[in-house]
C-alpha cells in the first residue's frame, strides 16, 4: 500500500470516528462525562458549556470531505505536493472545528 492510500484511508477512519462521536456517541454518559471533565480542566466552569458533539461533526465531515476531494483529485500528483496539501486539509479541519467549539 502506498503512502498516499495509507495516509487518505487512515483520515477517512478518523474521519468516521469523529462522526460517530458528533451525531451517536453524545447520548451515551461516558462521553457526556468525558467531554465534562475535558472542559472543567480546560478552565472552563460550568456557566460556559463547550458545543461539543458540533465541533466533532463538522471535523468530521471535513476531514471525510477534504480528505475523499484529494484522494481523487491527487492520484497523480507528486508525493511532496500530496502530502503538503494534506497537512493543511489536516490544519483547516482542526482550525475549523476549535472555532466552532468556542464559538
Amino acid at each position: 500500500m502506498s503512502l498516499k492510500n495509507f495516509l487518505s484511508f487512515s483520515a477517512l477512519i478518523c474521519a468516521l470516528f469523529f462522526i460517530y462521536i458528533g451525531t451517536f456517541a453524545w447520548e451515551n454518559v461516558f462521553w457526556q462525562n468525558f467531554f465534562h471533565f475535558a472542559s472543567e480542566r480546560m478552565g472552563q466552569g460550568l456557566e460556559t458549556e463547550l458545543d461539543w458533539p458540533r465541533a466533532f461533526s463538522i471535523l468530521g465531515f471535513l476531514l471525510l470531505g477534504l480528505n475523499l476531494l484529494l484522494y481523487f483529485l491527487g492520484k497523480n500528483w507528486k508525493l511532496p505536493l500530496y502530502l503538503g496539501i494534506f497537512a493543511l486539509a489536516m490544519l483547516l479541519s482542526i482550525v475549523v472545528s476549535t472555532w466552532t467549539l468556542t464559538n
